[in-house]
């Protein structure tokens, strides 16, 4: 009866070591990335927002009365088509009356009776009002500067406007993006200068530098607004103006170089290669970072096999792990 239970009892132990042992022999299953070699660009982050390429502003230039608006919000215009019109009959009037009169000062002339330095001056005087008034007249006719869809109309027919007031805004059909940056992280950033566009991680496409303003002081400080403009298609077609996209400018590329995801560091600085079926750490150190990679050499890295998001996993220096994807 003792030996029975002796028996039993070293079997029990025997099947526990070997369960213990079972358990820490189990393969950890991980998710995984093979690095691969490529051209490494660094790049600047910045927060843009969504405009439209073009905006033209038109203003009334005189005061007066709005005799015609030819336009409405949402309708295509194109360069040099009528915006709005301001009331001219006092022009007109006056320029009758002008013609009345040099037609009078003409007849003198023709007879011969006064033909004197006098008959000159008035002369004079009449043409000047005659470029005056055509000049009014013509400043009454506010014109599209550039092909577009009408944005907004602030003014209406029969209503009184004043000098400087804007009346119509036209935007071009393309959209750009506007980024406001303090000068000194410009520094080396010229307009062509290529980005990339993404817009809640999700990839928007590329672009380019189109124009960098001047220096302007605003409530953060000085400032510089950058306009970049998609270069692979209407990327920001699916985005309504004033949405914010993360744009990164390029500012260096290294070639041939080893990218590491940065989802495969950890919170050490280590990255977890796989070999064999067990893992070992490595840490990095000096390497160059952008958003998305760590630029390693070549040689030593291309085509290892490394753990991605190592911190969510118990591991440790030669343990197993399995269903690596290579």
């Amino acid at each position: 009866m003792r030996r029975s239970a002796v028996a039993s009892l070293s079997i029990g132990i025997t099947v526990l070591f070997m369960g213990l042992a079972t358990h820490q022999d189990e393969a950890i299953t991980v998710q995984t990335a093979v690095v691969k070699t490529g051209d490494f660009l660094q790049t600047l982050p910045m927060i843009g927002t969504v405009e439209y390429e073009q905006q033209h502003n038109s203003f009334v230039l005189r005061n007066g009365k709005i005799a015609r608006v030819y336009v409405r919000k949402g309708q295509k215009v194109k360069a040099g088509e009528l915006l709005f019109a301001l009331d001219t009959s006092n022009e007109e009037t006056a320029m009758t009356k002008l013609s009345q009169l040099r037609y009078q000062q003409q007849s003198i002339r023709e007879m011969g009776s006064v033909a004197n330095l006098m008959t000159l001056q008035n002369e004079y005087e009449l043409l000047r009002q005659d470029v005056e008034l055509k000049q009014r007249i013509e400043a009454s006719h506010m014109r599209s500067e550039a092909e577009g869809i009408v944005e907004a109309v602030y003014i209406k027919e029969g209503t009184y406007a004043q000098t400087g007031e804007l009346a119509v805004v036209v935007r071009g059909e393309g959209k750009c993006i506007n980024v406001l940056a303090p000068p000194t992280e410009l520094a080396g950033i010229d307009c062509g200068t290529a980005a990339v566009m993404t817009h809640r991680g999700q990839y928007t496409g590329t672009a380019r530098i189109e124009r960098i303003d001047a220096p302007v002081m605003t409530a953060e400080g000085i400032r510089q607004q950058i306009t970049l403009v998609p270069v692979d298609g209407n990327d920001l077609d699916l985005y309504e103006a004033g949405t914010s996209i993360s744009v990164e400018v390029l500012t260096d590329s290294i070639p041939s170089q080893a990218l590491i995801p940065l989802a495969a560091i950890d919170s050490n600085e280590c990255v977890w290669m796989i070999e064999n079926g067990r893992v070992y750490s490595v840490r990095l150190e000096g390497d160059k970072y952008n958003t998305q990679f760590v630029a390693v050499p070549a040689h030593e890295w291309d085509g290892r096999q490394v753990v991605l998001l190592p911190d969510q996993y118990q591991l440790q220096e030669g343990c197993t792990v399995k269903n690596a994807k290579k």
